[in-house]
């Protein structure tokens, strides 16, 4: 991925910053869902260095 922090949102609060890496190692993380979730999911685990 093209960056080093990733910062998620809901409602307002930061829930979430940590590297692309970090978040998705996160079993239980939401920006793990969106990414899992999301058409391009083997792509951008590749981008951030992680392993499906």
């Amino acid at each position: 991925m093209l960056t080093r922090w990733i910062m998620v949102l809901e409602a307002g609060r930061i829930i979430e910053f940590d590297s692309p890496a970090a978040l998705l190692q996160k079993e239980s993380g939401a920006f793990k869902s969106l990414v899992d979730e999301s058409g391009d999911r083997d792509s951008l685990y590749a981008m951030a260095g992680c392993q499906v």
